[in-house]
Order: C-alpha cells, then sequence, then structure tokens
C-alpha cells in the first residue's frame, strides 16, 4: 500500500508543495482536468471568500472522488478502496469550493479486538490551486468530530517518515507517532512509514 500523503512529501493541504509536484504523474485526461480548474479559479479571481462545503460521497458522485484521486495521486486505487469509503458514511466527505470540487477525505472504518471501532484516513487531498486557506483542515476537522460522535476509539493512518510537513500538520490536531513499519512502501524512498494515531476517551460502561 502506498500513502498519499507520503508520495509526493505533500501534507494533506500540500501548503508548501507547488504545482509541479504533481504535473509530472498526470495523464493527459487528468491534466486537462487540473487545467479547467485552475483555469476556472483563476477566473474567480484572488478572493478567498466563497463558502467551502462538505458533501458526502454516494454512487452518483463517486465520479468526483475519483477524478480527485486521479489528479491527486499516482496511485490508482481499487473497487475496495471506494466500498469502503462509501461505507464509511460520513467519515468520508468531497470539499466545494465556489461549486468546485476541490479535495475530498476518505476514511475506512475498522473493528478492534473486543469490538472498539477506530477510523483508518485512507487519503486526504485537496487540489493545488485551493491549498493553503484550511480546506483540508475543514475535512479533518469534521472527521475528527464524528469520531467523538460515534465514540471512535482512535484514528490512524501512515505517513512516509520524511513527510516532515504532514506529521507537523496532524500533531496540530492531537496525533502522535505511535509505531514505526520498516518497508512499509515498494517503489518510494524512503521505503519505512511512522503510524500516526489520535485516541479518544472512552465513555465508562455503566454498573
Amino acid at each position: 500500500p502506498i500513502s498519499p500523503t507520503s508520495v509526493y512529501r505533500l501534507n494533506p493541504l500540500g501548503e508548501t508543495e507547488d504545482d509541479e509536484s504533481i504535473s509530472p504523474f498526470l495523464s493527459r485526461s487528468s491534466r486537462l482536468f487540473f487545467v479547467r480548474v485552475e483555469r476556472r479559479k483563476t477566473a474567480m479571481g484572488t478572493g478567498r471568500e466563497a463558502s467551502v462545503s462538505l458533501d458526502g460521497v454516494r454512487d452518483k458522485n463517486m465520479m468526483q472522488l475519483k477524478k480527485l484521486n486521479t489528479v491527486l495521486f499516482p496511485v490508482r486505487y481499487n473497487d475496495k478502496y471506494y466500498a469502503d469509503a462509501i461505507a464509511s458514511g460520513e467519515f468520508t466527505k468531497l470539499a466545494y469550493y465556489s461549486d468546485i470540487c476541490v479535495g475530498a477525505i476518505a476514511c475506512r472504518l475498522e473493528k478492534k479486538e473486543g469490538g472498539a471501532m477506530k477510523v483508518y484516513i485512507m487519503t486526504l487531498g485537496v487540489l493545488a490551486p485551493y491549498r493553503g486557506i484550511g480546506i483540508g483542515s475543514k475535512l479533518l476537522h469534521h472527521v475528527l468530530d464524528m469520531c467523538t460522535k460515534q465514540n471512535m476509539s482512535e484514528i490512524y493512518l501512515h505517513v512516509q517518515t520524511n513527510n516532515e510537513d504532514a506529521i507537523k500538520f496532524y500533531k496540530k490536531f492531537g496525533f502522535e507517532i505511535t509505531d514505526t513499519i520498516q518497508d512499509y512502501y515498494i517503489n518510494i524512498e524512503p521505503r519505512d512509514c511512522y503510524v500516526v494515531t489520535k485516541s479518544f476517551a472512552q465513555p465508562e460502561a455503566s454498573k
């Protein structure tokens, strides 16, 4: 498996990266999609007052998530990824800026031994022209709020060990490095990853 937050050494917002970190990996159709988004953003001007809204992922808008993944990550995700994303319900969201789909967070729900539930962040990404204005933070805030409301025991993800921006970003939200996995990645260097986790206090069982 490949962690999308590590492939380009992006943090989930990509706040410190430019468009060139993405473009070499795009197919022609993906480049055209990206250019259309860039032109639309330019036409909007530099104003950042437009509202950001979140929407769930369903069969009818699944193609939006697939297009984003094609642009953002050099990985083709399989059917299980999308089935897990839909099954997670409120834990997978698309982000819209002025009605343009510009980012997404996709999660998988997992059951721990003993029955407690935890959340795995599969992907979190925002298109380059829309980074640095809090969209990634809004997506992550939403998922963390859902973790609290639904009594999740923890949330975690894998981050490449040299991805200092992503580690710093997640630490701002209370995540900690809880493990290191050697040779987690196959086609990228370094091949090691950190497991980055945030735990939630569980309600005491009724006596």
